[in-house]
């Protein structure tokens, strides 16, 4: 059986026009729609193109495992842009925006989480509990705590 990169490999680059749908949150990450040629979208990680920009690329399509795969290489080109009465431009740039602003709004709840106050509160006993080497110590400590919490509640 062959390796991605074998498949990848052994199919021939050609050259492509693309164009950038702007920004989208995939799998709760930011990544660049790409709308192909024949109209499909794809996505890919890399960032920083302009929306409704039109680029050239080298790309190479292949199989493996069964499944459609496509790689683009060295950096796309910019050819353009389309027209400004292009109405894909509005809904692709409204797409973008809402999407940053998904993107932003997870970023700070995950900061928020890693700011917990209990998990500070926690943080010197977790410090503690990581130094003990004995499964059953850590759990002795935990038994301590909470027995020092459920006394407090009374």
């Amino acid at each position: 059986m062959t390796t991605l990169e074998e498949a990848r490999d052994a199919v021939p680059r050609v050259t492509e026009t693309w164009t950038c749908a702007g920004a989208r949150v995939h799998n709760g990450k930011l990544w660049t729609l790409w709308v192909w040629p024949d109209g499909a979208e794809r996505y890919y990680a890399t960032r920083g193109f302009v929306t409704g920009g039109i680029y050239t690329l080298s790309v190479s399509r292949y199989e493996h495992g069964g499944k459609p795969h496509s790689t683009y290489w060295g950096e796309p080109e910019y050819a353009g842009r389309l027209d400004a009465g292009d109405e894909r431009l509005v809904r692709w740039r409204a797409e973008e925006i809402a999407a940053e602003v998904r993107d932003a709004a997870a970023k700070r709840e995950r900061s928020a989480k890693r700011q917990d106050p209990l998990d500070a509160a926690l943080q010197p006993l977790i410090d503690i509990a990581a130094k003990m080497p004995m499964a059953a110590d850590r759990r002795a400590l935990a038994a301590y705590v909470l027995l020092r919490i459920e006394n407090a509640a009374w």
